[in-house]
């Protein structure tokens, strides 16, 4: 017990004396935007703290839209990578007396030490972690938690307190003007409603078939009478096209793949978001969107795991028992996504509706 005082003390010091940290997410999208609230727990409970997200290019807009992210560092730079040498050398020049490596890699331990940075948090599980100062020894491949509890987590090897998870994003009125051009230029008003469909993952998730959204399209056009906006990323223009052609009517593409916060400020207006288990439902569901998403039966990818956060009663899992293709935990088959139909997507899209005249009731009321 006095040993782990003293640990404590030691850390706290440490702390005082140097409160710059360095967040390290180098992935995708949505893992970093569940590693956001590590930035808003620290700002909370360590006074003048200042928090550095160290990145890839492309999602470091998701840090510069978080006001709890003072710095952003990224491991690439207009299309090539950063070499080691000059990323020792701009953590060296950082300063930062604490490291919090939330996905760790072989490659980003050893840069962590060689910069020299006095705390390094990471996984105690791996042949590298001897490079980390304070380890985590916590299974995440189990998947008994969200995504969010296994990244605030770390922060117990550096005693700083947690509080509920919090997401920001913040977007401007630019980004508000450009998502209200996107809809004009659709034909559409401002004030209209919609709601939107992003059927690509990019490879980050099991795949619903697209005649199943191009079904479930025109059945929530049907019984809500709006229009379905089909959001697409890069490299994904032929998939969104496609989708509307196998599609009835009042189903329509975006022109274009738009900026995320031009994006988010269109999911923030639309009734509710359809997606797989991607970056651009968390970005939804960050925004305040309602969201249905489209989960395997697989542990380390379900909605337990890497749901939008306090909302998986809209998640949709199939049943694996009913697959004639399971193969178990190691199933390489992949085509228990199709159990899930249409008409389940439908019955929770007239859930979010009834939702939605139950609050317009209690207003009026």
């Amino acid at each position: 017990m006095r040993n782990e005082s003293k640990q404590s003390n030691i850390l706290k010091g440490i702390i005082l004396k140097n409160n710059r940290f360095l967040i390290i997410r180098t992935d995708r999208i949505g893992d970093v935007i569940l590693t956001t609230p590590v930035a808003t727990a620290i700002k909370r409970s360590v006074a003048g703290s200042h928090v550095t997200l160290m990145c890839r290019q492309e999602t470091a807009i998701i840090g510069e839209r978080n006001p709890d992210v003072d710095d952003i560092i990224t491991i690439d730079e207009d299309g090539r990578s950063r070499s080691f040498f000059e990323l020792v050398k701009i953590l060296k020049s950082g300063n930062y007396g604490c490291a919090i490596i939330v996905h760790p890699t072989f490659s980003l331990a050893v840069l962590t030490a060689a910069a020299r940075i006095p705390l390094r948090v990471g996984t105690g599980y791996r042949f590298y972690s001897r490079f980390f100062t304070n380890r985590r020894y916590e299974h995440r491949q189990e998947s008994v938690k969200h995504e969010v509890e296994y990244n605030l987590g770390l922060l117990d090897e550096l005693n700083i307190s947690k509080s509920k998870p919090e997401f920001k994003f913040h977007f401007t009125d630019s980004d508000k003007k450009a998502a209200d051009n996107t809809l004009k230029e659709l034909g559409l008003h401002k004030d209209d409603r919609y709601c939107m469909v992003h059927p690509g993952s990019g490879g980050s998730a099991m795949d619903w078939p697209l005649r199943f959204y191009a079904v479930a399209s025109d059945l929530i056009s049907s019984e809500f009478d709006i229009p379905v906006l089909i959001s697409w990323g890069t490299a994904e223009k032929n998939l969104a096209k496609e989708l509307v052609m196998q599609s009835r009517k009042n189903v329509i593409a975006l022109p274009g793949v738009l900026s995320l916060p031009a994006l988010a400020a269109m999911l923030c207006k639309a009734e509710f978001l359809l997606a797989p288990s991607t970056g651009i439902l968390h970005l939804g569901h960050i925004v305040g969107t309602e969201v249905i998403g489209l989960y395997p039966p697989i542990p380390h990818e379900s909605p337990v795991r890497w749901g939008p956060f306090g909302k998986e009663d809209k998640m949709l899992v199939p049943d694996k028992d009913k697959c004639p293709d399971c193969e178990g935990k190691n199933c390489r088959k992949l085509s228990c996504l199709e159990l899930i139909t249409p008409e389940q997507v439908l019955n929770a899209a007239r859930k979010i509706f009834n939702e939605i005249d139950a609050k317009k009731k209690l207003s009026i009321v």
